[in-house]
């Protein structure tokens, strides 16, 4: 939980070479021995948020939701805002409420922080433009 605090409190304000070095810092590629498979794809989440990779970041945050790899609402929070983030900066907002309907009805109401209503009202505005739009 450690790592993950110190990610979500630092990468966005980092460019895209000083998150690189703090996530090679704080997890050495050469440790010893074997790495679960859900830290690696945690640690390659990290990695593509540093790069500020949109396409990474959507298909390992929605991989991680749905192996159900957040194992507290801190972290749901987290991997949910990536998903839609990593959708509507591509213009996929009908994707984006996608993933809030799927994964987002989990989320306590009296938790729901500022950052994810923000994303869904964005999700749910494009979304109607794109929809008016188009009749």
């Amino acid at each position: 939980m450690a790592l993950h605090s110190l990610v979500v409190l630092s990468l966005p304000y980092m460019d895209t070479q000083m998150g690189n070095e703090l996530l090679a810092a704080a997890a050495p590629e050469n440790c010893t021995g074997p790495v679960p498979a859900t830290l690696q794809s945690w640690m390659a989440l990290y990695r593509a948020v540093a790069d500020r990779d949109a396409s990474s970041i959507v298909t390992l945050a929605e991989d991680l939701l749905s192996d159900d790899q957040a194992e507290d609402m801190t972290r749901q929070r987290y991997l949910l805002a990536a998903a839609m983030l990593g959708r509507l900066s591509r213009d996929q907002s009908a994707e984006a409420l996608r993933v809030w309907q799927e994964h987002g009805q989990g989320v306590d109401a009296n938790l729901l922080t500022a950052d994810l209503r923000l994303l869904v009202s964005l999700a749910l505005s494009s979304d109607e433009t794109m929809t008016a739009s188009t009749r």
